[in-house]
């Protein structure tokens, strides 16, 4: 070994150079423990560190609370932005009347045309909240069984426009369709599922 070697030859010219030539056997066997033993102090402690026991990663649950709290900053501001809206339309004005007595004029000849009162006149109590209608004919009690159910719907736009039902005895059903052509005035077309159709008006009673 070249590093056993260079050593023997250090630790020779060093006891040359420390003892005499006329040093005893003891001498030199004393100046080579000594300088072993300075060498051993000389050398770096010996440290043992143990591993450290495994931590799990903290990084996965803090990227969770991250995205948490991002989500929950979106839909709050989401929710900010929509109320007004929401606020907005229930100050809005209604696109009917709430609560009155209705007049349909209707014919059986679908031409866009209804000249007078038409074929017939019928009167409906309509409820309107939140742009749904519901109502049945004013004439009838609760409970009658020759009494026709109306419910439908009201939507926004330039003009508003309006579709309903109509249930009646026997099986009757009748779709209605049309827009509003003046305040709480509906115009528009029907059919039902007896084969007849034609056209109608519907608006509020005045006494």
């Amino acid at each position: 070994n070249p590093s056993t070697v260079a050593a023997g030859f250090s630790l020779r010219f060093w006891l040359q150079r420390k003892l005499k030539p006329a040093a005893t056997r003891n001498e030199r066997c004393y100046a080579f423990f000594e300088m072993r033993s300075n060498w051993f102090e000389r050398r770096p402690p010996i440290t043992y560190n143990p591993p450290k026991p495994h931590q799990p990663r903290s990084r996965p649950i803090k990227e969770l609370i991250v995205r948490v709290t991002i989500a929950a900053f979106v839909i709050a501001l989401v929710a900010a932005f929509e109320m007004p809206s929401v606020s907005g339309q229930e100050n809005a004005k209604p696109l009917l009347a709430q609560d009155a007595t209705w007049v349909m004029h209707y014919d059986s000849k679908l031409d866009g045309k209804l000249a007078g009162k038409g074929d017939g006149e019928v009167r409906w109590k309509i409820a309107v909240r939140n742009n749904r209608l519901s109502g049945s004919l004013a004439d009838s009690k609760d409970g009658d069984p020759a009494d026709h159910r109306l419910a439908g719907e009201i939507a926004e736009g330039k003009p508003p426009i309006a579709f309903f039902r109509q249930d009646g005895p026997k099986g009757l059903v009748c779709y209605y369709s049309g827009k509003r052509i003046a305040e709480n005035r509906l115009a528009g077309i029907w059919f039902d599922n007896r084969g007849g159709s034609g056209d109608f008006e519907l608006f509020v009673e005045t006494k």
